[in-house]
């Protein structure tokens, strides 16, 4: 993992720089078509990010659409549902290491990063997105 943790803060993984990313739709948050949703958010409250969504989307969805809703975009449904989850012939995914999905808990970082790899991970994050007025959740 601390391997995994120094390309990523120095940019060296697929889909990278993550920070860019971010901040490309961050910036466009108060635009009409953008939803900003966090992991954090929906484990927080499904229903109502759900809500949140269908309103976004123009929709008014009764509450047993949204309790269905709320079954299916659950954590442990989206793991037990094939087609959510990258094939094993998928060459990013190292199955046999990690499960695409593990575990879905906030904060669960904190089992896994040293004290040095959260130091790299805080000054990453203050490197790219200090005064962006962007916020971290790290614990529920």
């Amino acid at each position: 993992m601390a391997t995994y943790l120094d390309d990523f803060v120095n940019d060296k993984v697929i889909y990278g720089p993550y920070w860019k990313h971010i901040l490309e739709i961050w910036e466009r948050r108060h635009e009409d078509n953008i939803l900003i949703v966090t992991y954090e958010d929906m484990k927080q409250d499904l229903a109502a990010v759900v809500r949140r969504v269908a309103d976004f989307l123009g929709k008014n969805p009764t509450l047993e659409e949204i309790e269905k809703l709320v079954k299916h975009c659950s954590f442990d449904s989206m793991k037990e549902n094939q087609s959510v989850q990258p094939g094993v012939d998928n060459p990013f995914i190292r199955h046999n290491i990690s499960p695409f999905m593990r575990k879905g808990e906030v904060g669960d970082w904190k089992n896994h990063f040293t004290e040095e790899m959260n130091a790299k991970v805080d000054k990453y994050i203050e490197k790219h997105f200090s005064g962006s007025g962007l916020k971290f959740v790290y614990e529920l």
